[in-house]
């Protein structure tokens, strides 16, 4: 949600590329697009940005990078689009989302009828609130939130979408430094699931060591009044789930690491 979409095109044609950019380590300033969005810039990678505020100057510098007769979009520009946004998709975040697409849509000349029918057919893409299957009574989700935005705008969209059932939460946290930085809001934003579960940090080849772990997660939201379980690994989550399957629930696997395999092995099960 945080990453900006890139479209180029040149005049006169009819092709567009449309690139995700990724401002890990700067990367998006490689680019030179026409038109630049800008979706939000919520503090994210506190092991290359020290700061929100370091965070903040390097989407500055993108936006600066757009080529001259181009365009940027924010936030503020998505309130010209109408209101809600038929989709299969849940989520306030999703709206969201989708109104990035159709204000861009509509800047290069796209018919509003053929946005609103191509949205109405979106189903989304993997790992973002993705069902993979069921386990008895209970739907099983893949999400890739990893930060605690992402953490609270996913379970605030299942808990709105399913609000007779009970909504569990199994985080993968992803990386030693981004676990450390944000314990605290993370800890927060898990309250918002019925029952929430912990996998170990998920680490990465640039980072493969801390001095935080997952169970300083679970003992913030225990300090919180709520109970959390570190399930460890996904083998062993899943070997809890199995001899533990819920009823009437929605299990949503979450995190940027292989915490999504969870709800795979379980959707295997009959």
């Amino acid at each position: 949600m945080s990453a900006p979409s890139v479209a180029s095109a040149k005049e006169g044609q009819k092709n567009i590329f449309v690139l995700e950019a990724d401002e890990y380590k700067d990367a998006f300033l490689n680019y030179r697009p026409d038109i630049a969005v800008v979706l939000n810039t919520d503090w994210d990678h506190p092991d290359y940005f020290k700061s929100h505020a370091d965070y903040k100057k390097s989407f500055k510098k993108f936006t600066q990078s757009v080529k001259p007769g181009g365009k940027v979009f924010t936030a503020k520009d998505f309130a010209k689009t109408p209101g809600k946004i038929e989709t299969p998709l849940i989520g306030e975040h999703n709206q969201f989302n989708l109104r990035a697409a159709w204000i861009v849509a509509r800047y290069l000349g796209v018919p509003e009828r053929t946005i609103r029918d191509a949205l109405k057919k979106f189903k989304g893409t993997r790992r973002r609130l993705e069902t993979v299957g069921r386990l008895g009574t209970s739907i099983l989700i893949d999400d890739y939130a990893h930060n605690p935005q992402k953490v609270a705008a996913s379970l605030q969209a299942l808990k709105k979408h399913y609000p007779k059932k009970k909504i569990i939460v199994v985080f993968q946290p992803h990386t030693y430094s981004r676990t450390e930085a944000f314990l605290g809001d993370f800890a927060k934003v898990l309250l918002l699931a019925d029952e929430t579960h912990l996998l170990d940090i998920y680490a990465s080849a640039r980072e493969v060591k801390g001095t935080v772990t997952s169970d300083d997660i679970v003992l913030e939201v225990q300090r919180l009044g709520k109970n959390a379980v570190n399930l460890r690994t996904v083998e062993n989550a899943a070997e809890f789930f199995k001899k533990n399957p819920p009823k009437n629930a929605v299990l949503a696997a979450m995190g940027a690491g292989n915490v999504g395999d969870l709800a795979h092995i379980l959707a295997r099960e009959k």
